[in-house]
Protein backbone atom coordinates (compact mmCIF):
# COMPACT_ATOMS: atom_id res chain seq x y z
CA UNK A 1 0.00 0.00 0.00
CA UNK A 2 1.44 3.45 -0.71
CA UNK A 3 2.55 5.53 1.97
CA UNK A 4 0.05 8.34 1.08
CA UNK A 5 -2.54 5.87 1.11
CA UNK A 6 -1.20 4.26 4.65
CA UNK A 7 -0.96 8.42 6.08
CA UNK A 8 -4.59 8.93 5.06
CA UNK A 9 -5.88 6.00 7.20
CA UNK A 10 -3.73 6.30 9.59
CA UNK A 11 -4.65 9.53 10.04
CA UNK A 12 -8.78 8.82 10.27
CA UNK A 13 -7.76 6.74 12.96
CA UNK A 14 -6.20 9.10 15.21
CA UNK A 15 -9.58 11.38 15.05
CA UNK A 16 -11.74 8.23 15.95
CA UNK A 17 -9.88 6.59 18.14
CA UNK A 18 -10.53 8.75 21.36
CA UNK A 19 -14.25 7.81 20.94
CA UNK A 20 -13.67 4.45 19.63
CA UNK A 21 -15.49 1.27 20.37
CA UNK A 22 -13.36 -2.32 20.92
CA UNK A 23 -15.04 -3.46 17.82
CA UNK A 24 -12.98 -0.54 16.09
CA UNK A 25 -9.64 -0.89 17.61
CA UNK A 26 -10.04 -4.67 16.45
CA UNK A 27 -10.39 -3.10 12.57
CA UNK A 28 -7.50 -0.66 13.72
CA UNK A 29 -5.20 -2.87 14.88
CA UNK A 30 -5.75 -5.19 11.86
CA UNK A 31 -5.31 -2.70 9.63
CA UNK A 32 -1.88 -1.74 10.97
CA UNK A 33 -0.79 -5.17 11.09
CA UNK A 34 -1.67 -5.24 7.32
CA UNK A 35 1.29 -3.16 6.55
CA UNK A 36 3.70 -4.39 4.56
CA UNK A 37 6.54 -1.54 5.43
CA UNK A 38 8.08 -2.60 8.68
CA UNK A 39 9.07 0.95 9.58
CA UNK A 40 5.31 2.72 8.96
CA UNK A 41 4.03 -0.67 10.62
CA UNK A 42 6.36 0.39 13.87
CA UNK A 43 5.24 3.88 13.43
CA UNK A 44 1.41 2.75 13.45
CA UNK A 45 1.84 0.44 16.15
CA UNK A 46 3.31 3.14 18.48
CA UNK A 47 0.61 5.43 17.26
CA UNK A 48 -1.82 2.92 18.90
CA UNK A 49 -0.21 2.29 22.20
CA UNK A 50 -1.97 4.98 24.14
CA UNK A 51 -5.13 3.39 23.74
CA UNK A 52 -4.00 -0.26 23.03
CA UNK A 53 -0.85 -1.10 25.39
CA UNK A 54 -0.46 -4.60 24.02
CA UNK A 55 0.77 -3.15 20.79
CA UNK A 56 3.94 -1.84 22.09
CA UNK A 57 5.14 -5.69 22.53
CA UNK A 58 3.79 -6.07 18.84
CA UNK A 59 5.71 -3.09 18.05
CA UNK A 60 8.86 -4.28 19.72
CA UNK A 61 8.70 -7.80 17.87
CA UNK A 62 8.16 -6.13 14.50
CA UNK A 63 11.20 -3.14 15.30
CA UNK A 64 13.71 -6.41 15.97
CA UNK A 65 12.80 -8.00 12.30
CA UNK A 66 13.63 -4.93 10.63
CA UNK A 67 16.63 -5.46 8.92
CA UNK A 68 18.50 -1.85 7.95
CA UNK A 69 20.42 -1.33 11.79
CA UNK A 70 19.79 2.60 11.59
CA UNK A 71 15.94 2.09 10.67
CA UNK A 72 15.05 -0.69 13.23
CA UNK A 73 17.42 1.67 15.73
CA UNK A 74 14.80 4.66 15.15
CA UNK A 75 12.19 2.60 15.40
CA UNK A 76 13.53 1.26 19.17
CA UNK A 77 14.00 4.73 20.24
CA UNK A 78 10.01 5.44 19.44
CA UNK A 79 9.22 2.36 21.44
CA UNK A 80 11.69 3.08 24.36
CA UNK A 81 8.94 5.89 25.70
CA UNK A 82 6.77 2.66 26.55
CA UNK A 83 9.71 0.21 27.26
CA UNK A 84 12.61 1.71 29.00
CA UNK A 85 14.72 -1.83 29.70
CA UNK A 86 14.95 -1.41 25.89
CA UNK A 87 17.77 1.47 25.82
CA UNK A 88 20.61 -0.82 26.59
CA UNK A 89 20.02 -2.71 23.44
CA UNK A 90 18.93 0.15 21.37
CA UNK A 91 22.10 1.80 22.73
CA UNK A 92 24.28 -1.55 21.76
CA UNK A 93 22.48 -1.27 17.74
CA UNK A 94 23.10 2.15 17.48
CA UNK A 95 27.02 1.29 17.97
CA UNK A 96 26.95 -1.07 15.11
CA UNK A 97 25.07 1.68 12.48
CA UNK A 98 28.11 1.99 10.40
CA UNK A 99 27.19 5.24 8.94
CA UNK A 100 28.55 8.20 11.04
CA UNK A 101 25.73 10.77 10.39
CA UNK A 102 23.26 7.83 11.13
CA UNK A 103 25.22 6.73 14.49
CA UNK A 104 25.86 9.99 15.21
CA UNK A 105 21.76 11.03 15.04
CA UNK A 106 21.17 8.08 16.96
CA UNK A 107 22.88 8.98 20.00
CA UNK A 108 21.27 12.41 19.91
CA UNK A 109 17.68 11.24 19.59
CA UNK A 110 18.10 8.14 21.95
CA UNK A 111 19.94 10.66 24.47
CA UNK A 112 16.57 11.83 26.37
CA UNK A 113 15.96 7.88 27.46
CA UNK A 114 19.68 6.90 28.27
CA UNK A 115 19.42 6.30 32.29
CA UNK A 116 22.73 7.75 34.12
CA UNK A 117 24.63 4.01 34.32
CA UNK A 118 24.40 3.74 30.61
CA UNK A 119 25.69 7.35 30.30
CA UNK A 120 29.10 6.48 30.10
CA UNK A 121 28.63 4.03 27.13
CA UNK A 122 26.96 6.25 25.34
CA UNK A 123 29.77 8.88 25.47
CA UNK A 124 32.12 6.13 24.66
CA UNK A 125 29.91 5.68 21.45
CA UNK A 126 30.19 9.59 21.04
CA UNK A 127 34.27 8.93 21.22
CA UNK A 128 34.39 6.70 18.81
CA UNK A 129 32.91 7.97 15.96
CA UNK A 130 35.76 9.46 13.49
CA UNK A 131 34.13 12.27 11.88
CA UNK A 132 34.74 15.22 13.70
CA UNK A 133 31.55 16.89 12.86
CA UNK A 134 29.19 13.73 13.70
CA UNK A 135 31.64 13.69 17.43
CA UNK A 136 30.24 17.10 17.93
CA UNK A 137 26.73 16.95 16.34
CA UNK A 138 26.75 13.39 19.18
CA UNK A 139 28.33 15.04 22.32
CA UNK A 140 26.14 18.25 21.93
CA UNK A 141 22.83 16.15 21.32
CA UNK A 142 23.80 14.32 24.53
CA UNK A 143 24.91 17.33 26.74
CA UNK A 144 21.72 18.11 28.23
CA UNK A 145 21.02 14.40 29.47
CA UNK A 146 24.47 13.48 30.70
CA UNK A 147 24.40 14.37 34.76
CA UNK A 148 27.10 16.74 35.56
CA UNK A 149 28.66 13.90 37.24
CA UNK A 150 30.42 12.63 34.08
CA UNK A 151 31.84 16.22 33.38
CA UNK A 152 35.15 15.05 33.14
CA UNK A 153 33.98 12.23 30.35
CA UNK A 154 32.34 15.03 28.56
CA UNK A 155 35.37 17.01 28.05
CA UNK A 156 37.78 14.24 27.28
CA UNK A 157 35.39 13.61 24.15
CA UNK A 158 35.95 17.61 23.65
CA UNK A 159 39.37 17.20 23.98
CA UNK A 160 39.59 14.64 21.16
CA UNK A 161 39.00 16.93 18.44
CA UNK A 162 41.96 18.00 16.86
CA UNK A 163 40.37 20.96 15.13
CA UNK A 164 39.88 23.58 17.12
CA UNK A 165 36.49 25.32 15.12
CA UNK A 166 34.99 21.80 16.30
CA UNK A 167 36.41 22.30 19.76
CA UNK A 168 34.73 25.18 20.17
CA UNK A 169 31.61 24.02 18.55
CA UNK A 170 31.46 21.40 21.03
CA UNK A 171 32.40 23.44 24.16
CA UNK A 172 29.58 25.84 22.72
CA UNK A 173 27.04 23.28 22.59
CA UNK A 174 28.11 22.35 26.28
CA UNK A 175 28.61 25.64 28.17
CA UNK A 176 24.61 25.75 28.33
CA UNK A 177 24.50 22.76 30.05
CA UNK A 178 27.65 22.93 31.79
CA UNK A 179 29.20 26.72 33.10
CA UNK A 180 32.04 25.82 34.60
CA UNK A 181 33.36 24.80 30.58
CA UNK A 182 32.86 27.86 29.52
CA UNK A 183 36.32 29.42 30.60
CA UNK A 184 38.17 26.41 28.59
CA UNK A 185 35.88 27.68 25.23
CA UNK A 186 37.47 31.08 25.97
CA UNK A 187 40.79 29.33 26.39
CA UNK A 188 40.41 27.67 22.48
CA UNK A 189 39.12 30.49 21.21
CA UNK A 190 42.33 32.68 22.56
CA UNK A 191 44.40 29.84 21.03
CA UNK A 192 43.24 30.08 17.67
CA UNK A 193 46.06 32.63 15.56
CA UNK A 194 43.92 34.20 12.95
CA UNK A 195 42.32 36.99 14.94
CA UNK A 196 39.66 37.70 12.86
CA UNK A 197 38.66 34.04 13.14
CA UNK A 198 39.61 34.26 17.16
CA UNK A 199 37.02 37.41 16.84
CA UNK A 200 34.35 35.51 14.82
CA UNK A 201 34.66 32.33 17.49
CA UNK A 202 34.39 34.27 20.42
Amino acid sequence: MPEELISAKLEKMTKIKNKSTHETMSESLEFVRSILNESSRVSALIGMAEFVPETVNEALKVARSIRSTSSQVSAMIAIAKYVPEIVSEALDLTRSIQCETSRSKALRDLGEYIPEELMSKSLTVAFSLHNVSSRVSALQGLAKYVPRTFRSEKLAVVQSIQSEYSRISALQGLAKHLPEIVSEALEVACSIKTESSQVATL
